[in-house]
């Protein structure tokens, strides 16, 4: 840079620094006028500028003069506006070009606070820049709140219609209002720069008459007035503009007397009695406290205001006699105390009317009270109407535990609960969850935990938990099966009994029924009371046994007898409450028949419209029940005796009343609510799997008795009909996975709002705001296993079923709308019924005025009844409401709509701001970037939609270089760079717009940002040179001794050798920052739970790359803010895999072998002070990391996909052998594997684990010689091992005699939620056909190979014929899988999940643990270890 270049930088800052700092700072004090023989002597705005020295907001230079003809910068008009209105908040100016400790941080920091200020897109705020005509107007409008201009109101305007739309609804109101002159010719001149003199001008115009200290003041003829200190009266004054209560009147008060206000009253401060009207007319009074607090709005005399908006701080308001407030717009989660005699016309009930001694006690706390209720509300007996459970608090209301945080705006403070169920106890709500966690609400917004989870003894809910529900733990739960190691206490429900009889003889307790389990089966259903809603509990009693067996039997890592016996069920018999032991129980070999009875979790209370008290439970297996309490003692009423309901649905002696799911179908977290004004029994019960990939997903049903039968809203029970049966349309789904999307040209940041997995919701409905509310949990997109919980308000559509809003609660309440609200653009969700790991994405609506429906999706809308909404699309009725709610993602509010279908479909649309075609263009034009386009290394992903339907088309100058659609031909390392332009066209109806970039492909370098890299070629050295060596530890991280690393053959020359009581600890501070990446070649030669590979952090913030964690994948995970980056597999022992993981802020990305296996926000920042811990193959906790290791790159940047495929493209495996033949089962009379690599299969019953009890086998003429007879209740299990590679073949014929969808013919898992399964008839109808049609419920569905739970579905789109032969077979190439059938390839497809990653994988034919058995022939199985070919395939199928 030159030496003229340097001091103009210097020079600029200096005259920023010059006008922000005090003045006596440069040696010089105010003025009270322009000093003799100044610049501003004769000066047009001489007068005006007097007034601003004399108030101190503006002064000279160090030479006398003022230069009222200079441009002036952005910080120094932000510093005048702040002054003017008192702006003293300070919020975060993250900005590129500006740091903390700038002279113009904290003026720009205001700016932002006071919302007037956002910066430019690419991060920056150009603080020196000189603003221009069209940014002041902007900002101006912004910071006086201004309203637009109406129509048609600005003549003489003459270049407005090219003004830009971003900053034309500004100039138009200022030009409109008269506080901007343009040119002589009537021109705005938007782009020229603002002089000082014209800012002070404007600003003198805007702010009208500025009062500065307490006192009295007349009125005059100032159109708008800012009060800037309290203890200001204003009397016998007419303001046609708006009256500003700035920040800098502190605590003060002020009082209007006999004062008419034209416009607005901005409230942004002020005390405890912040604003007086005597005898005033004001049009609307904005309460708007800056930083929180507490406001309130005094009337007396004949004051009359047409309306108060409550946007912050805890609003009160007293209201004598003869005034009146015509109406009150309360915004977010507050209520309002209302004192005095006064009349508010509106009504709401969030407005609390109080004695006034009350309000003051109250004070603060009152005013949060989110869920629209004054403290004690809710208070009672838990009536059959309120869901959940209200209590008297045990004596008391419990304390408040999070008090309003006072920002006003809605604002959340969130907690992890899983499957939380919701009691009231006073003023307080309390959630508990799984895993002993709890916490608890004022407002249904801010969350407080309070719980220590499993911590023994003195756990917060049990004591010694240990010891406090040993008897349930004696069946499950503690050290055993699946808890082994642990404790497994699940899904919880507490309940205030006001019936139950205390061991001191008192009545009324607060119970907690809980789950223990080890299993998907064995499972306990316990009680423990308390008088105190946060405990301690004290055991009772267990009341319902799962998982039992007819003969002694044990699971794995178990001593604990299944046998029937050692359950309650024996001393019921004894005590004659049960008949004897039922048959039925148990499947043909002994095992339990969880295919018809339940699985002892997930229990929840509810009163029915009698007053009796009744128990709900049930996870998958055979389904959800429903039992009778008895109230005195929380025991269960068991039926006795078996039975059958009215309609059909079984009556079990000991588990009760069937109600919904069945035959191991999902469906868990029942929850039953009784609605009195409806008189139905609504049941909530949530399919799919709990994981973020599991599809989790909320259904609804109803009833008109406890018992049932419940329906949903076409009438289809709750029960499934029979095992062959899917639930996806049983049920309307109330949530699914769905996203909001954030779209190009969208307003915000980040990906959108959406949730994944939400689910396990408990239903309340508080009697003192008539409101009923959804409480559940949720996942996120991107953002792995980490959850919270989620409060959304439900609603009654006009065929009473219950309907979800679209958003978070707020505080909202329905209120009668008109179709001017309602007319605009919408996202846009169907959740449909189908349900998966994929998310549901928004499209782009709009509800146009003619009441039609334009975009995505057309049909028409309708408003009835002020409120309800009826929405006709794609020829499907849906009936709802129309709802106004906080748009997080925006921060502001808008017009919402929420509805279901009679087939159970829900939609739900969340209102846009209104934009032109025009200026959405310009929108996606501005917000379109590709990243650095300055060294491209990778292909780019170009995208073809912005906002609301926009499209964008590209064209490349050079396709040798990157092509239209942005795959890139990089040159060799030494060759020059490659340059091209790209042009994107903007396109929506008749508007249009096009954006170019400059793009320079460059060599694939994997050496960029590397600033460590460690070969282990018989060193443990960085040969960058930048670190130091690594040094060998034990068996944990700062162990310095007792370890050992040795050397031998790995990616490229040699490799770590870790031996599993050793690690590596490297350099401290080798990263630091949120950008890196790290990248390695890994050969495990077994595996062990969270062992780490790479690791670093602290002992209590850390990142760790685990080939196992705790899910039994690969996983990239984080601690002590918890993250879960799982690959969705594990990496296979003996075998080389490539790792890699990038972080660019709060994005991750993990890479398995080249291929992209996890990308999420929301990643911690660990490395903050560059003094953390580094270690490979050790951490403070777990077992070291036993096989080789080699090539370890630590990167300064976040790298690309291109550099992480070259880093893994050299897989020391070389070329793929071809595929080899590794069993052969022909069925010849018996089910031996005639390759001999293998061993004989073994006959089980209907399911995979019933292992040679009641499963029976025939063979019969078949392909090639005989063929195995399969009778629709047996199957084979095959050996275990058969495939154990990423790359593998299996082919087979198939004979069916009766096709049931989702029944396997091949089935092979790893664990029994990571497998896959070959489906003669899977859910999806084949090309051509309808499902049902001929024999069977799979009869016309299509064949497909499927998988779990990491999703994928191969359908073929053609049936299985039905008694005939067809060859089906698929092949496996790390990802690639191609589906065969009669030799021909039906499917063909990436991305397909590597399940088998050891020899320890279980295989069968025609059975799983889950569906029903095959009911045909087989014949030929052959297993490849590799692919075949296609050619192969056909030869095999060519009989």
């Amino acid at each position: 840079m030159s030496v003229k270049g340097r001091f103009g930088k210097f020079l600029v800052a200096a005259l920023v620094w010059t006008l922000l700092w005090p003045s006596n700072m440069l040696g010089f004090g105010y003025a009270a006028a322009a000093k003799s023989g100044s610049d501003l002597q004769g000066h047009w705005a001489e007068k005006e500028w007097s007034s601003w020295i004399q108030n101190g907001w503006i002064r000279g230079y160090g030479d006398g003069t003022y230069r009222p003809d200079r441009p002036i910068s952005r910080a120094e008009f932000a510093a005048l506006v702040n002054r003017v209105l008192g702006f003293a908040e300070i919020g975060g100016a993250a900005f590129t070009d500006l740091k903390p400790e700038d002279a113009a941080y904290p003026e720009i920091g205001k700016a932002v606070a006071a919302g007037y200020m956002n910066g430019f897109d690419n991060g920056t705020v150009r603080p020196a820049d000189f603003v221009t005509r069209q940014e002041a107007a902007v900002m101006l409008f912004r910071a006086f709140r201004l309203e637009p201009a109406a129509d048609g109101v600005t003549p003489g305007l003459r270049d407005l219609a090219s003004m830009p739309e971003w900053s034309r609804p500004a100039a138009a109101a200022l030009w409109s209002g008269g506080y901007v002159k343009g040119s002589a010719d009537g021109a705005f001149n938007p782009a020229r720069p603002v002089t000082r003199a014209e800012a002070v001008a404007l600003l003198n115009r805007l702010s009208g008459k500025v009062l500065l200290a307490p006192g009295t003041y007349g009125g005059d003829s100032a159109r708008n007035r800012i009060i800037q200190r309290g203890g200001v009266t204003l009397k016998d004054a007419v303001i046609p503009g708006n009256l500003y209560l700035s920040e800098a009147m502190g605590g003060g008060e002020v009082v209007l007397r006999n004062v008419k206000i034209g416009g607005k009253v901005f409230v942004w401060g002020g005390g405890k009695d912040t604003l007086s009207l005597i005898d005033s007319d004001v049009a609307e009074i904005v309460m708007d406290k800056q930083g929180g607090g507490r406001i309130q709005l005094d009337a007396r005399g004949a004051t009359s205001v047409k309306r108060v908006t409550a946007v912050s701080g805890a609003v009160s308001i007293h209201i004598e006699e003869d005034s009146v407030i015509e109406s009150v717009d309360i915004r977010g989660g507050q209520t309002i105390p209302v004192t005095g005699k006064g009349k508010i016309v509106s009504a709401d009930s969030r407005l609390v009317r109080q004695e006034q001694g009350q309000a003051q006690e109250q004070g603060q706390g009152a005013a949060s009270g989110g869920a629209g209720t004054s403290p004690g509300s809710g208070s009672g007996s838990g009536t059959s109407g309120s869901g959940g459970s209200s209590s008297p608090g045990g004596g008391g209301p419990a304390p408040v535990p999070n008090p309003s945080p006072g920002t006003g705006l809605p604002s959340f403070t969130d907690v992890s609960v899983h499957d939380p169920s919701i009691i009231k106890d006073g003023g307080a709500y309390y959630v508990f969850g799984s895993h002993i966690e709890a916490a608890k609400s004022t407002d249904l917004m801010h969350w407080t935990r309070f719980t220590n989870g499993y911590d023994t003894p003195g756990n917060v809910l049990y004591g010694d938990l240990s010891a406090n529900l040993a008897a349930s733990f004696a069946w499950a739960g503690e050290d055993d099966a699946d808890s082994k190691g642990g404790f497994a206490v699940w899904a919880p429900d507490v309940f205030w009994n006001k019936d139950y009889k205390n061991e001191d003889g008192t009545t009324g307790a607060y119970m907690m029924y809980y789950s223990a389990s080890s299993t998907y089966i064995r499972s306990a259903i316990g009680y423990a009371v308390s008088k105190k809603i946060e405990g301690p509990y004290r055991y009772v009693d267990t009341v319902i046994y799962t998982g039992f067996t007819r003969d002694e039997a044990y699971d794995n890592n178990s001593a604990v007898n299944k046998k029937w016996d050692n359950t309650n069920i024996k001393p019921l018999i004894e005590k004659g409450d049960l008949p004897g032991v039922k048959t039925d129980w148990f499947n043909s070999n002994g095992s339990y028949n969880n295919a018809s009875y339940p699985n002892a979790i997930d229990p929840t209370l509810f009163y029915d419209k009698d007053g009796k008290l009744w128990m709900t439970y049930g996870s998958w297996s055979g389904g959800i029940f429903v039992l009778e309490l008895d109230p005195a003692t929380g025991r269960v009423k068991y039926p006795g005796q078996d039975g059958r309901t009215a309609d059909g649905r079984m009556i079990d002696r000991y588990f009760g009343t069937h109600i919904a799911g069945g035959y191991t179908k999902s469906g868990e977290g029942p929850f039953i609510l009784y609605d009195e004004e409806t008189g139905y029994y609504y049941l909530t019960v949530t399919y799919g799997g709990l994981a973020a990939n599991g599809g989790y997903n909320m259904r609804l049903f109803r009833a008109l008795a406890p018992e049932g039968p419940y329906v949903d809203a076409e009438g289809k029970g709750a029960v499934l009909p029979d095992r062959s049966t899917a639930n996806t349309a049983y049920g309307t789904k109330m949530i699914g996975n769905f996203l909001f999307e954030r779209e190009i040209g969208d307003p915000g940041s980040g990906q959108g709002y959406g949730y994944v997995s939400p689910g396990h919701n408990s239903l309340y409905f508080d009697e003192a705001t008539g409101k009923r509310f959804l409480i559940f949990h949720t996942r996120f997109p991107q953002k792995g296993e980490a959850h919270e919980v989620r409060v959304h308000q439900l609603f009654l559509n006009k065929d009473g079923w219950l309907v979800t809003a679209p958003a978070r609660y707020t505080g909202e309440t329905v209120q009668p709308v008109s179709a001017r609200d309602i007319t605009g653009d919408y996202k846009f969700v169907n959740h449909g019924l189908a349900y998966s790991g994929g998310i549901t994405k928004s499209v782009a609506i709009r509800l146009k005025e003619d009441r039609t429906v334009a975009g995505d999706v057309t049909g028409t809308w309708s408003l009835s009844d002020g409120y309800r909404a009826s929405l006709t699309l794609n020829g499907v009725t849906y009936d709802g409401v129309f709802v106004r709610q906080w748009d997080e993602t925006r921060g502001a509010e808008t017009m919402t709509f929420t509805a279901s279908s009679a087939a159970g479909e829900t939609v739900w649309g969340i209102r846009q701001p209104d934009k032109s075609d025009e200026s959405l263009v310009a929108d996606v034009r501005q917000a379109l970037t590709l990243g650095d386009t300055g060294r491209v290394m990778a292909n780019l992903a170009l995208p073809a939609r912005g906002a609301r339907g926009t499209v964008i088309s590209w064209k490349s100058s050079d396709p040798g270089v990157i092509t239209d659609q942005g795959v890139i031909s990089p040159p060799e390392p030494g060759e020059p760079n490659r340059t091209a332009t790209l042009t994107a066209t903007i396109t929506k109806g008749n508007a249009s717009a096009a954006k170019t970039f400059s793009i320079v492909v460059v060599p694939v370098d994997i050496a960029a940002g590397l600033v460590a890299h460690y070969g282990f070629e018989e060193n443990l050295e960085d040969s960058s040179g930048r670190f130091g060596v690594g040094v060998v530890t034990g068996d944990r991280i700062d162990k310095s001794s007792g370890g050992n690393i040795t050397f031998g053959e790995g990616v490229h020359g040699k490799a770590a050798v870790f031996d599993g009581a050793s690690g590596v600890r490297l350099p401290d501070g080798l990263i630091r920052g949120n950008k890196y990446s790290v990248s390695l070649w890994l050969n495990p030669e077994k595996h062990t739970a969270n062992t780490t590979t790479f690791f670093g952090g602290t002992n209590r913030s850390w990142i760790s790359l685990v080939p196992q964690a705790w899910d039994n994948n690969t996983m990239l995970w984080s601690g002590e803010a918890w993250y879960d980056g799982t690959t969705g597999s594990r990496i296979r022992a003996n075998q080389w895999t490539h790792i890699a993981f990038t972080v660019d802020g709060d994005m991750v990305k993990v890479y398995v072998d080249g291929v992209l296996k996890y990308s999420g926000t929301g990643f911690p920042d660990v490395f903050k002070t560059g003094q953390e811990s580094f270690g490979l193959g050790v951490n403070w906790w777990d077992a070291p990391f036993q096989g080789r290791m080699d090539e370890v790159r630590v990167y300064n940047v976040p790298i690309t996909d291109a550099v992480v495929a070259k880093l893994a493209g050299a897989r020391p495996d070389g070329v793929e052998p071809p595929a080899e033949l590794t069993a052969k089962f022909s069925f010849e009379g018996n089910l031996a594997d005639v390759a001999g690599s293998a061993g004989a299969g073994t006959v089980v019953g209907e399911k995979i684990d019933d292992v040679s009890k009641g499963g029976v086998i025939g063979f019969a003429d078949g392909v090639n010689g005989k063929a195995a007879v399969f009778d629709g209740k047996s199957g084979v299990l095959l050996p275990k091992g058969l495939i154990s590679s990423p790359n593998y073949s299996v082919t087979m014929w198939v004979y069916a005699e009766r096709l049931t969808t989702y029944t396997p013919a091949f089935f092979g898992a790893q664990t029994n939620n990571s497998w896959i399964s070959l489906l003669p008839a899977g859910p999806e109808a084949a090309d051509g056909g309808s499902v049902g049609e001929g024999e069977g419920a799979g009869a016309g569905t299509s064949s497909k190979l499927w998988s779990g739970s990491a999703w994928y579905d191969a359908v073929t789109g053609g049936s299985t014929p039905l008694r005939a032969w067809t060859h089906l077979a698929f092949t496996v190439n790390r990802g690639k899988v191609t589906v065969y059938v009669n030799g021909e390839a039906k499917f063909t497809g990436t991305g397909f999940p590597d399940i088998f990653t050891d020899d320890q994988g279980t295989f069968a034919l025609g059975v799983n643990w889950w569906d029903p058995p095959f009911q045909g022939m087989l014949d030929e199985l052959h297993v490849y270890k590799g692919a075949l070919t296609a050619e192969q395939v056909a030869d095999l199928a060519a009989r």
